[in-house]
């Protein structure tokens, strides 16, 4: 049975038509009628438009704002070739234009008339064929139904329905079940459908099904007629596939949500005005800015300026009272079929501050009291601020473009320049002092620190240096230096300058095997010169004494008045003893020749005595001392006389032969023992290393401590083969324990200067090593502060050499000489040792606190072990382990032991874990 449908859904192959394209316009533009040729030509040229196609709209429109012409006016002609969607095809049309009088009304209308121009209407027919094919193109996307009560409840579909609904063709459908595919029941859609009078209601809405060729989206339009009881008697309606649509629309809904959320989510703030400059939109950053909701602002009037390329400044106050700094700029945009606005909220508050910043720090560096200098990567000038220009002389105008260098006076070494430059190229902070001239010519100092500056790619783009003028502070510097380093009564150098010249100059003698000579000068008597002639006389005569021996002394010897009546003269470098005597009888004459002040001519007489290094100390404070001894002697002689140290002058020398020669017999005789301490890993409480001690008992003198032999051992050569035989004892009794207890236990020894000069010490450790197969790491040796003063080649070579072979290193004593952080950077040194002088006073003293902590943080910064010297309570233990010192060692955990007695002490504390 056909469907009452089936006329408007399966629409046959056209026939040429000869029907004319006509359409009627209000003088509004509004279209009151067209032809159906026009209704179809309208929908294949410009699918898109409503009612009026884009080409007709522009003939229109153009017609209506022209001058209306009168009724008698010959009709408007307009040429124009019309494009097919498929653009495949082109209808060349040409539309007349004619004013009619509506009798009806009153008023005007447009009448447009449209002809082709193809007489064989070839084209046309091409028009109508490609029609025909869109409609065959759709016709599988739409399908018909129908259902009538008055044919016995006949539900009738046509086949594209089972296809769309992805149902078997066989097993025919019910109205109910139909309406069950559509989600759906003929009560649902009754009470859904909407009246259209005349017993009629219509009903659309689209479902999703799921069939074997996928998911499709379709929708359903049908139309209801009832009876006049409002009973329903038919339906009749049709099926559309409208997935390719849905999935448009859901496109069009993701954009549009997309867009939405770049609207709200944008770091800046948006607003949509209308053509009033009302608001109709506000996104969130906006909202924050006004600290209104997007009701409050929608509608508001903002006073904004609709014009463009502008930019306008607001200045907008907070809830807190502060103040945000916004750029607002304007462009128009069309919104929703009408004009609109779109105002840009950008918040340069930061931007403001920083620009604030900057110019507090423009001000800040022009008002500097320092000299700043800004340079390009080569080093070209680009800044100086004012101090620059008023310390060294020179304008910013003078030295922008030319290099720093213009300030060099020429005593600067090039390698110091050269230094500087790999410096801060290399993106370092460069430090340091320039003795530069200005542009008069006059040399001044500057303390400089020279920073690069880099760019977000972490290339130098600039350097920066402050400078300061510290002429006058070097001035006031060199003062207070020679103030405390020369006696301000005969500027002669004073004590502690002379101790550190002696110390150079036996550091220098062990180098070159010459002796140094230590004279020490006190005049006879001059305790009554200041009582019979008063202390100005006596400090004029002091004067005079010290200028004689300026006059009478090479320049290479150091003059030092110690103090009262005393003075020191260094001799470096004296080759024969008989050189000595006659520089001391010459002094003696020089002294004694009369001496006139004022007016009261005056003859005083002195007392020398003379030590040698090494042969009568090696160490500063033993051969003044020594000096001393020897000045009394020739005072004990009657004064006028010099007196050579001899050991037979004071019991200290006595006992020192004495403890030489026993000290020979006993390393002749192996009476030298070898004594362990245990070296405890304080987070596990477990013996990790033991420190190797020499320790001596003389059958005659008994206990003889270390104090009193190793300085003997130094100073005669001693201390070489005893520190061999240290070595060796302790790499074979380790060894063994090793072995026995399957740890890795290490030895620590002390290493002394002689050892360290020796050209075969590494051979002879190396040979030791091998004869008990003892790994060299496992071996540590400890060098103090002292030795590394001298800061010989060879000691700094020997230590190298050491380190390679893979022996440890350990710097021992750390902080009781000079503490310099060079000698920490310059050697191997895997291990620091803290002295037992800093842990006495722990934990109650919080200097010795903060000192031992700095020890082990730096140890730690330079990647080296802490071990901790002298612990003897629980509480170094503990404050130990809380800064995290590593290792410990003390009489708390065990005194030096001798090796039968520490193999005990080893078994309890590791042998339970071997």
């Amino acid at each position: 049975m056909p469907s009452p449908l089936q006329p408007f859904l399966e629409p046959s192959r056209p026939q040429p038509a000869s029907e004319t394209l006509t359409w009627l316009f209000t003088p509004a533009g509004q279209l009151l009628l067209a032809s159906p040729s026009a209704q179809q030509l309208s929908l294949l040229s410009d699918p898109y438009a409503i009612i009026v196609p884009n080409w007709l709209q522009q003939v229109v429109e153009k017609a209506l704002a022209t001058d209306r012409p009168s009724l008698e006016q010959a009709p408007q002609v307009e040429n124009l070739r019309v494009a097919l969607v498929t653009e495949v095809v082109h209808i060349p049309l040409t539309l007349e234009l004619q004013w009619l009088a509506d009798t009806d009304s009153g008023s005007t209308l447009l009448l447009v008339t449209g002809s082709c121009q193809d007489l064989n209407q070839s084209l046309l027919s091409d028009w109508q064929q490609l029609q025909f094919l869109e409609a065959q193109r759709l016709s599988h996307k739409v399908s018909y139904w129908s259902w009538n009560r008055e044919q016995a409840n006949q539900f009738f579909a046509a086949p594209q329905v089972y296809v769309l609904l992805g149902q078997d063709s066989n097993q025919p459908l019910t109205l109910e079940t139909f309406l069950q595919s559509c989600r759906g029941s003929l009560d649902d859609l009754q009470s859904a459908a909407t009246s259209l009078g005349n017993q009629r209601s219509h009903w659309i809405g689209d479902f999703q099904v799921h069939t074997a060729q996928g998911d499709r989206w379709l929708e359903c339009h049908c139309l209801l007629h009832h009876d006049s009881e409002g009973q329903l008697i038919s339906i009749v309606g049709n099926l559309k596939d409208i997935t390719e649509e849905h999935h448009i629309l859901s496109l069009i809904q993701d954009s549009e949500a997309r867009f939405q959320a770049v609207l709200e989510n944008n770091p800046n703030g948006i607003l949509i005005l209308d053509e009033q400059g009302e608001v109709l939109y506000a996104n969130s950053t906006a909202e924050q800015l006004f600290g209104k909701s997007h009701r409050e602002l929608k509608g508001k009037y903002l006073g904004f300026p609709l014009s463009f390329n502008i930019t306008i400044h607001l200045d907008l106050v907070q809830s807190d009272r502060s103040l945000r700094h916004v750029d607002v700029s304007i462009v128009p945009i069309p919104w929703k079929q009408s004009k609109a606005y779109l105002a840009l909220l950008t918040d340069v508050t930061n931007l403001y501050q920083t620009q604030q910043r900057l110019q507090l720090l423009q001000e800040a560096t022009e008002k500097s009291p320092v000299s700043i200098v800004i340079t390009d990567r080569e080093g070209s000038i680009e800044y100086v601020n004012q101090a620059f220009e008023s310390i060294t002389g020179y304008s910013a105008q003078e030295v922008i473009g030319q290099n720093p260098r213009i300030l060099q006076s020429g005593l600067m070494p090039l390698g110091f320049y050269q230094n500087l430059w790999a410096t801060i190229t290399a993106g370092k902070i460069w430090r340091g002092e320039f003795h530069n001239r200005r542009q008069n010519g006059e040399l001044f100092w500057e303390r400089t620190s020279i920073s690069p500056v880099k760019d977000l790619a972490g290339q130098i783009v600039h350097f920066v240096a402050v400078k300061e003028d510290v002429t006058e502070q070097k001035r006031n510097r060199e003062l207070l230096d020679h103030q405390a380093n020369y006696d301000g009564l005969t500027d002669l150098p004073n004590r502690t300058l002379a101790l550190d010249r002696l110390r150079q100059a036996i550091a220098l003698s062990e180098r070159s095997n010459d002796a140094v000579v230590v004279m020490l000068l006190d005049l006879d008597r001059f305790k009554n010169v200041n009582d019979t002639l008063g202390h100005s006389y006596g400090d004029r005569l002091l004067q005079a004494v010290a200028q004689r021996l300026r006059y009478s002394l090479p320049r290479e010897m150091t003059i030092s008045r110690l103090g009262g009546d005393e003075f020191l003269i260094i001799c470096p470098s004296v080759e024969e003893g008989i050189h000595i005597e006659k520089l001391s009888q010459k002094l003696l004459q020089v002294i004694s020749q009369p001496i006139v002040i004022e007016a009261e001519e005056l003859v005083i007489t002195a007392s020398i005595g003379v030590a040698c290094y090494p042969n009568d100390g090696s160490t500063p404070e033993v051969l003044m001392r020594n000096a001393d001894t020897a000045m009394y002697s020739a005072k004990r002689n009657g004064g006028n006389d010099f007196q050579l140290f001899m050991p037979t002058m004071n019991a200290a020398a006595h006992e020192r032969i004495q403890l030489e020669t026993h000290l020979r017999h006993a390393l002749e005789q192996y009476q030298l023992k070898v004594f362990y301490q245990p070296i405890i890993n304080l987070e596990h409480g477990r013996v990790v290393g033991l420190e190797a001690l020499s320790r001596w008992h003389d059958p005659q003198l008994g206990n003889i401590t270390p104090d009193r032999f190793i300085p003997i051992s130094e100073e005669t050569g001693l201390i070489v083969p005893l520190g061999y035989r240290v070595i060796e004892q302790a790499c074979q009794d380790v060894a063994k324990w090793q072995q026995q207890y399957d740890q890795p236990l290490w030895v620590a020894v002390n290493l002394s200067p002689r050892q360290l000069r020796s050209s075969r010490f590494v051979q002879t450790t190396l040979k030791i090593l091998n004869r008990y197969d003892f790994r060299p790491d496992a071996l540590k040796l400890e060098v103090t502060e002292q030795m590394l003063m001298d800061d010989t080649a060879s000691a700094t070579q020997m230590l190298y050499t050491l380190h390679e072979q893979g022996i440890q290193l350990a710097l021992d004593d750390f902080g009781t000489g000079y503490s310099a952080l060079s000698y920490l950077r310059r050697y191997p040194f895997q291990s620091l040792k803290v002295d037992k002088s800093f842990l006495s006073d722990l934990p109650d003293s919080a200097e010795s606190c903060a000192l031992v902590k700095t020890i082990v943080a730096m140890a730690h910064g330079l990647g080296m072990q802490a071990i901790a010297e002298g612990v003897e309570t629980e509480e170094h233990v503990q404050f130990l382990k809380e800064i995290g010192c590593e290792y410990a060692q003390g009489f708390f955990f065990s005194r030096p032991l001798p090796a039968a007695e520490i193999e005990p002490f080893l078994a309890q504390s590791i042998g339970s874990i071997s």
